[in-house]
Order: C-alpha cells, then structure tokens, then sequence
C-alpha cells in the first residue's frame, strides 16, 4: 500500500505509531512525499507519528491512501469515500488533528479460476 502527503520543513520523520523506526519516505517534490508500508491479510490498522525537529508530533493537511489489488483479488464492494479505478483504490483523508486519526476500510477475496 502506497501512502502519500504533504509536508513542511519541520518534519522529521513519519513513523508507525509505537514504532522507533521511521518509514522509508519519497519526498517527490519540497513538501510531496510517499511511503510503500506492508499489508497482512485481515484488518490492517495503521496509525502514523510525524514528527517535528522538536521532538512535537503534528497533524495533517490530508493524506492519500492507495491501495492496488493485484490481478487475482475481486473488491467486493465500493469502499465508502474511495475513488475506484480498476484495481486501484483511492482515498483522499482531510484534515487530521495531531494524535487524531482517520480510518478507510474495504473487503475484497481472491478470485478462484
């Protein structure tokens, strides 16, 4: 799952809430980045930190989420909020608040031959 935003000069790093290890950003542009996190079946909560040189956590302006199913998994419904193209799905998150958080879900199976 590809994970993308925003952000400013004062960013640190963005990481797994819980987690020392920061994600393994793409910045795309001077405030554009993306971060590739790994997915387990079953629900999936992700949860992340960006933090500040100072050591502060800070909110969001929005966030993107992707998600492409590969060729042999069937989306089994329209995902509230997200924008479906094929297989990819797309969700654009508003504003969340510091130690806010937001939540997509969607329920897909593999598709048997």
């Amino acid at each position: 799952t590809t994970l993308t935003g925003t952000g400013y000069l004062d960013i640190r790093s963005i990481q797994r809430n819980g987690s020392a290890i920061p994600l393994a950003l793409t910045w795309t542009s001077s405030t554009a980045w993306t971060a590739t996190i790994g997915l387990v079946p079953g629900p999936n909560a992700i949860t992340l930190d960006a933090l500040a040189f100072d050591g502060g956590t800070l909110s969001s302006d929005t966030i993107t989420i992707t998600d492409t199913l590969p060729a042999d998994v069937v989306l089994m419904a329209n995902p509230d909020g997200a924008v479906v193209n094929g297989q990819i799905l797309t969700w654009t998150l508003p504003l969340v608040p510091a130690g806010g958080n937001a939540t997509v879900t969607f329920a897909v199976e593999t598709a048997y031959p």
